[in-house]
């Protein structure tokens, strides 16, 4: 692996002006609420094209995907190092590792599932795991791999698949990060991994059953982290309640804050609310005059913002009220 050279904002300015330019096709909440008022779901995609995304109301799905790989395809044509943007890519290697390894197991072919926004084409990613020559994997990726089918050979338990491969995409994230050498990078990789954690931990404090214990907790809580497995695996011993105690200590104060504000301590809008603290960590982004954070919170906020545009579109197609798929939706980056 070559070296990486020194890290450099002011290579970063052409990049960032033409990102903020790209900024303006996301939704603010006004757009969103227009989406949600709209009729139907042919009614969510004309609107949707006035926004710049251009869906087929037989085929969204389809628009969906393209929209992201435009998104993916910009940030790396106009990066100074579109290696800088590893940090998000390697969440779809993740995807793809994931699937490859399942599909493999039932002789399935993943094509359909697989995502090509990752730091390797999806196709090597299936030749990888198939002829087992995981060195072509991200380093962590690779070796987890690996572990997974000898794993799977002996438990038959395909959990055992997606923890191993999460464990190793958290490390190869933080890798990534520390050798890009930006602080944004680094801390949005444990913003990811301490919210996913919280959530991993109070999934398991409301689960019942002999299963649910402090070494299935311990199994199962990510790496590289900013709060310890210890915070955790403390707040598990004393309950829920004291999870929430020690969560007011930290950065993620309004999580808990947030329920105590609405009365809903429900998993659903624990997750929103999760979900609405990785935007937040995003929006630090749009302070930054020039560099990579820039790009990384664009193409985060754009996956954000399909995930909008399918719960809405889902939910029109379903006939759910207007309320009730308000609720679900996240918080908005612009």
């Amino acid at each position: 692996m070559s070296e990486r050279k020194k890290y450099d904002e002011s290579e970063w300015i052409y990049a960032t002006a033409r990102v903020r330019a790209l900024e303006k096709r996301l939704p603010d909440k006004a757009k969103l609420e227009r989406l949600l008022e709209a009729r139907d779901k042919a009614e969510v995609c004309a609107l949707l094209a006035e926004y710049g995304l251009k869906l087929d109301p037989d085929d969204t799905e389809k628009g969906l995907r393209e929209f992201l790989r435009s998104v993916y395809r910009e940030t790396d044509e106009m990066a100074a190092d579109k290696s800088l943007l590893d940090v998000v890519k390697l969440q779809n290697d993740c995807h793809n590792v994931k699937s490859a390894l399942k599909c493999s197991i039932v002789l399935r072919d993943p094509t359909h599932l697989l995502s090509e926004n990752g730091t390797i084409p999806p196709e090597k990613t299936v030749y990888a795991v198939e002829e087992r020559k995981f060195d072509l994997l991200p380093a962590h990726m690779g070796k987890a791999a690996e572990k997974a089918l000898e794993v799977w050979s002996k438990t038959r338990d395909p959990q055992s698949i997606d923890q191993l491969i999460d464990d190793a995409c958290a490390r190869d994230r933080m890798d990534a990060a520390k050798a890009g050498g930006d602080k944004f990078s680094i801390g949005l990789v444990e913003n990811d991994v301490d919210t996913t954690n919280i959530l991993i931990c109070l999934r398991i404090l409301r689960m019942t059953g002999e299963d649910a214990d402090m070494e299935y907790l311990s199994r199962m809580l990510l790496p590289c982290g900013s709060l310890s497995h210890d915070f955790f695996t403390t707040a598990y011993n004393d309950g829920e309640p004291a999870l929430w105690a020690k969560l007011a200590s930290t950065r993620y104060s309004n999580v808990a804050s947030e329920a105590d504000k609405h009365g809903n301590y429900s998993l659903s809008f624990i997750e929103k609310t999760v979900e609405n603290k990785r935007i937040d960590y995003l929006k630090n982004a749009r302070y930054v005059l020039a560099g990579v954070p820039a790009l990384i919170a664009y193409i985060c906020a754009a996956e954000f913002y399909v995930k909008d545009v399918r719960i809405v579109l889902s939910g029109k197609e379903a006939g759910t009220d207007v309320e009730t798929i308000r609720e679900r939706l996240r918080g908005t980056y612009v």
